[in-house]
């Protein structure tokens, strides 16, 4: 069953369970539980950002679930970033996050998306053979004469590796219609009061280049903040592969801070508060792959993209917050 709800622009319901459903809500949709929500059974969420069209403001669409919220295998949220604006979907969890082996949240190519004059992504390719970049730079096709130039073509690196808020750029605009443009991967916000248990995939991978001579997008946007972050599952950010003469997308960012309350969270996010954050490797604190990289183009005369960034953060000192 699928469900599409094109009139309201909120919902409040007391707990949801999916169950064997798709639910697909308009760009810019507030759905906000008051208890659980569970998905199960091949169950599916799709949220959309609308344009924010204000500097600052950080998501165009909001789920905000007051208890728990429950993934299981083959069960999916699909958050789509807007695709010129900008604008991601931020999740909100009031206590404990747990998803498992076969589910979770997938972003793969729902970030910024190709358009003329290669305007759309700070990272978006300035060139038909370059790759989109993000967390790391693009990469790009030489040609059979190498130039100096052509480096200068790849989607450049952007955004704060600390706090990923954008989501990935597309490649090079290509043609009169830009086919063959792989898109950006998009950004999984995912904010819990408790502990994050993944055991499943959280994705927001770019999208391959297609038809004869397609440039990649770049990986996008983890980010994933409570109390606990465990499990084996999967992360990855891996930018979009090229084909014939295309350049792969860069690796995109991932960020985990854990030791944190919601209401900290919060007020780190609303006063942008990083400067106290201390650095470790990912392998310290999650024991799952996070994969940065990228898919190779199918030239060997590409220049290869970057890979991204990742780093579980904690704060360093005690922080008082005065509200």
């Amino acid at each position: 069953m699928r469900l599409f709800t094109p009139v309201l622009d909120q919902w409040a319901p007391a707990s949801l369970t999916l169950d064997d459903c798709i639910l697909i809500m308009p760009e810019g949709y507030s759905l906000a539980i008051a208890g659980d929500l569970v998905m199960t059974n091949d169950a599916g969420l799709h949220l959309s950002a609308a344009p924010t069209n204000a500097t600052g403001a950080r998501y165009g669409a909001e789920l905000r679930v007051g208890r728990d919220l429950l993934l299981f295998e083959h069960a999916w949220i699909h958050p789509q970033a807007h695709t010129n604006d900008g604008a991601i979907v931020g999740i909100r969890v009031g206590r404990h996050v747990a998803i498992a082996a076969g589910g979770g949240i997938d972003a793969t190519g729902r970030g910024y998306q190709g358009t003329s004059g290669n305007s759309s992504g700070a990272g978006a390719g300035r060139h038909s053979n370059a790759g989109g970049g993000y967390g790391g730079t693009g990469g790009v096709y030489t040609g059979l004469t190498y130039s100096a130039a052509w480096p200068t073509y790849a989607g450049r690196s952007y955004g704060s590796p600390v706090l990923p808020l954008q989501p990935g750029s597309p490649a090079g605009w290509r043609g009169r219609s830009g086919y063959g443009v792989g898109g950006g991967g998009g950004a999984i916000h995912l904010l819990a009061g408790g502990t994050v248990r993944l055991d499943g995939t959280l994705a927001a991978d770019g999208w391959n280049g297609c038809y004869w001579s397609g440039s990649g997008g770049s990986g996008g946007a983890v980010f994933v903040a409570g109390r606990r972050v465990s499990g084996c599952g999967r992360i990855s950010v891996k930018g979009g592969a090229g084909t014939g003469d295309g350049g792969s997308g860069g690796g995109g960012r991932v960020a985990i801070w854990y030791g944190m309350g919601l209401a900290e969270i919060a007020a780190r996010l609303e006063h942008n508060m990083l400067v106290d954050l201390q650095w470790h490797a990912p392998g310290t604190r999650f024991a799952g792959q996070i994969d940065l990289g990228w898919h190779a183009p199918a030239s060997t005369r590409a220049i290869p993209p970057a890979e991204g960034s990742a780093g579980l953060y904690c704060r360093s000192a005690t922080m008082l917050i005065i509200r």
